[in-house]
């Protein structure tokens, strides 16, 4: 009875987490598709083993072994998500955390070939556990707690928040779980079977990691949404909601441009938006949103102008200096990006602002 109704509260919460996503999806398409991922195989786990479990893999023999390679989706789709709310990606290279998940799917193409009743003949006639289950049970519990020590190190290093703590102790109540499992799965293999299968106990740690991590989501859905587009967009989408009211944005953007001016923060070369929410205490998708809403820039061409502001000020009153090191000195990387910049927001080089300046 508790399995019936874990496993369909964990259901039923992330369908409707799974709904929101696609809702949510122009957002941040990488991070939410990652996490999407991630929560349909998760999802697709706790039916099989509902159905495993309360005996109904007779009638539904197809059914049998159907996700076994999808675990090796979930860690890599929780952790693609949690680096998405430190910085916007593109998928690229990403899509290689899914190749384990490829190549597990192979390997059992051909027992999914087989009849519903070859299937359930190959069951009757196993009666101890295979090797080759040992180990896809030992490279999946290690593959998904390495991503979740990976995911918890992300969110650590996220600015202090609601959203931001719920997340990192649902994610590490899961690892919990996870190395319980192991350790069950571990005790299987090597003494005896135990009273509660490993496989029981996965499916009631899905089922509640579902529930707590829609929960989680479901109520900080402003901050868990809004995620800079990684088009790195100098306006706000039009039919984008506002995340915060017009009085609230004002006060916090006067707050952020405070700090950068008494700390001198745009001065670092080196400066992301990641670093500037750390330094000024805010979450990265709030600074971004305060700054875009403010100015109409994104972070990177908002501190630019700081550092053009500056420069503009230096090429007046350094006249000994050159314009390189007045680039490097304001927080330039190079020449060439000091001078993109500095005809960008003036609409002249600085070798013309200097030169217009001394002719007067």
């Amino acid at each position: 009875m508790i399995l019936h109704i874990l496993a369909a509260l964990g259901l039923i919460q992330g369908l409707v987490l799974a709904a929101a996503l696609l809702r949510a999806r122009n957002r941040n398409p990488v991070g939410f598709a990652a996490l999407l991922t991630a929560l349909i195989a998760a999802m697709a786990i706790v039916i099989e083993e509902w159905i495993v479990e309360s005996g109904g893999w007779r009638q539904f023999p197809h059914i049998l072994r159907a996700t076994t390679w999808m675990p090796y989706l979930i860690g890599p789709g929780i952790w693609l998500f949690a680096r998405s709310l430190v910085q916007p990606f593109e998928l690229r290279w990403s899509a290689l955390h899914a190749l384990p998940a490829a190549l597990a799917l192979v390997y059992f193409l051909p027992f999914y070939a087989l009849s519903g009743a070859d299937k359930i003949a190959f069951v009757n006639a196993t009666h101890s556990i295979p090797i080759e289950t040992s180990l896809l049970g030992l490279s999946k519990a290690v593959g998904l707690l390495g991503y979740l020590i990976a995911t918890l190190w992300v969110l650590w290093q996220l600015p202090r928040s609601t959203l931001g703590r719920c997340a990192f102790w649902s994610i590490l109540g899961f690892l919990a779980f996870v190395l319980l499992v192991a350790a069950s799965f571990a005790t299987e293999h090597l003494v005896d079977r135990l009273p509660v299968s490993s496989d029981l106990l996965a499916t009631i740690g899905l089922a509640v990691f579902l529930y707590s991590l829609s929960l989680v989501a479901l109520t900080n859905w402003r901050a868990f949404a809004f995620i800079p587009d990684s088009r790195d967009q100098t306006t706000p989408s039009r039919d984008s909601e506002a995340l915060l009211d017009t009085g609230t944005t004002e006060r916090l953007f006067a707050d952020i441009r405070d700090a950068v001016a008494d700390s001198r923060l745009h001065l670092e070369p080196q400066l992301t938006v990641s670093r500037l929410a750390e330094l000024t205490g805010f979450q990265p998708h709030y600074l971004s949103y305060v700054i875009n809403a403010q100015t109409g820039l994104n972070v990177k061409a908002w501190l630019n102008t700081l550092r053009v502001e500056d420069a503009k000020r230096r090429l007046v009153s350094d006249q000994d200096e050159t314009i390189l090191a007045i680039a490097l000195s304001c927080g330039f990387n190079s020449k060439a990006a000091f001078n993109r910049s500095f005809k960008s927001v003036t609409g002249q080089s600085p070798t013309e602002f200097r030169a217009s300046h001394f002719a007067k």
